[in-house]
Order: C-alpha cells, then sequence, then structure tokens
C-alpha cells in the first residue's frame, strides 16, 4: 500500500503533467538556440567534495542513530507525540501537493506568468526529490527502527523503507524551494523550522532514524536547488516554464545544446 507522502507524489505528478493548461501542454515558440549557446550555464555546480560532504554527514549522523531514537524514545511524551503527528504534515501527501497546485492555480486565474513559474517550480523540486528518495528507498532497503534489531538492518529491493525519509525530503524541498520564491527572513525562518521539526517528528514517532532524516533533508534541499536553477548538475540546466496565451510548457537544456519544448509541434 502506498504511504501518504507516495500518494501525495503521484497525485502531483498527474497535476503537472495530465491536467489541462499543464506543465505537459504545448509551450509557445523557444527563444533561437543562437541566442542561448553564448549564455554561460546558470547556478553553481555541485563538485565531487560536496557529494562527499554530504554522503560523510549522513554517516557521521549514523554514529548517532540509536542514541537519538532512545532519546526520542525514552524521553517523550504522549503531548510530544500528538505534536509530532500534526507537525509532519508538513511533509505528508496532501500539503506538498495543495501549496504549489494552489500556486499554480492562482498565477493561472490572475494571468500572471511568474506566480506560475512560481509554482510550477515548487512542484518540480517535490517530483525530483520524489523521484530520487523513492529509488533509493527501494535500493537501500533499511528497516525502519521499529521494523529491525538496530540502525544496520538492510536489505536492498526488500520492500523496507527507511532511507531516506520521504516526509522531511518533502518539507525541506518545499521549504527550500518557497524561502527562494520569497525572499524573507521571517519566511526563510518559519518555513525551515517547520521542515526541521517534521524531521524530528519521524523520530519521536519512531518511523525513522537520524541519519534517514539527514539524508531527506539533503535529497530535499538539493532538489529545490537544481529545479530553481540555484544549483548544477553537471551540464544539466533547470527546467524553464514557458506560459502561452492559455497554457503552460515545460522546456529542459543539456550545456548548450536545446531541446525542444514538451508538447510542442514540429
Amino acid at each position: 500500500m502506498l504511504t501518504a507522502t507516495r500518494r501525495g507524489s503521484l497525485a502531483l505528478l498527474s497535476l503537472l503533467t495530465l491536467a489541462p493548461g499543464s506543465l505537459a501542454a504545448q509551450a509557445p515558440a523557444a527563444v533561437p538556440a543562437a541566442a542561448d549557446s553564448v549564455r554561460p550555464l546558470p547556478g553553481a555546480p555541485i563538485r565531487w567534495w560536496h557529494v562527499a560532504l554530504a554522503t560523510g554527514g549522513v554517516f557521521l549522523a549514523s554514529a548517532a542513530d540509536n542514541p537519538v531514537r532512545d532519546l526520542g524514545q525514552n524521553h517523550s511524551t504522549q503531548t510530544d507525540r500528538d505534536i509530532a503527528t500534526a507537525v509532519q504534515r508538513f511533509g505528508s501527501g496532501v500539503v506538498p501537493v495543495v501549496i504549489p497546485a494552489a500556486i499554480i492555480g492562482a498565477g493561472l486565474l490572475a494571468h500572471s506568468p511568474s506566480l506560475t513559474r512560481s509554482g510550477a517550480r515548487v512542484g518540480g523540486s517535490l517530483i525530483v526529490g520524489s523521484v530520487i528518495a523513492e529509488a533509493l528507498k527501494e535500493i537501500i532497503g533499511r528497516a525502519r527502527p521499529y521494523q529491525g534489531p538496530s540502525q544496520t538492518g538492510f536489505r536492498p529491493f526488500s520492500g523496507w523503507a527507511s532511507m531516506p525519509s520521504g516526509h522531511t525530503m518533502a518539507a525541506f524541498a518545499l521549504a527550500t524551494s518557497l524561502s527562494d520564491e520569497i525572499h524573507r527572513d521571517w519566511a526563510t525562518a518559519g518555513l525551515y523550522t517547520l521542515a526541521v521539526g517534521t524531521g524530528a517528528s519521524r523520530i519521536v514517532l519512531d518511523a525513522h532514524w537520524l541519519s534517514d532524516v539527514v539524508a531527506g533533508a539533503v535529497i530535499g534541499t538539493t532538489s529545490a536547488k537544481l529545479v530553481n536553477g540555484k544549483w548544477r548538475l553537471f551540464r544539466i540546466t533547470p527546467p524553464r516554464i514557458l506560459i502561452g496565451p492559455d497554457k503552460v510548457g515545460l522546456q529542459w537544456t543539456l550545456g548548450p545544446l536545446r531541446m525542444a519544448p514538451v508538447g510542442a509541434q514540429p
């Protein structure tokens, strides 16, 4: 059975690719490739040592998996668990779908291309993060705290799906993408507080290890930064959201070479 986060990811993917006026709709004419061939690639590149640092952080967190779990289980009250249940909804299936859908809808209704693009970037961050997280869950096959005797319970392709935390990934993808769109310190502080709280709630509820939460935070943040163009992986540029009179299109580029817009007519 799909979890709420997985159902939400599928619903968001359907919204962005199948609904009328969605990102899979016909795009307007593209900017000539010659103009882009001299344009520098956007975003700061992700280097090998960035990946090594992030991976090392996850391994370092794994050393504290058992102590943090004991702290969360032995020193939390029913009130703490009730609060955790409420806070984790920031990364559950409903909220990550409603927020970008509402922004996209508002942009289309207000005929605001910039607002529509903002919503598409938020939704795209969640989709990219969900694809990565779900793939890693299957490949790693880590037991959740209540499923295994210790944090070393790994069985690839077994259906165990503890690493990374999907709720935390979604929460950090939302926090990062919304923060980059809003550009307000108070919003950034509030959004990341909710994201950190979501990760902590998964530990309190015994659903994830600390290292699962750290991995989810890394994936969510990275996905948002890649989609909104702040960071770049290899020569893959962020998606361009092309707004037409009544439809929206999605365009990807790889280095100076432009791919055809999705849904564009030959």
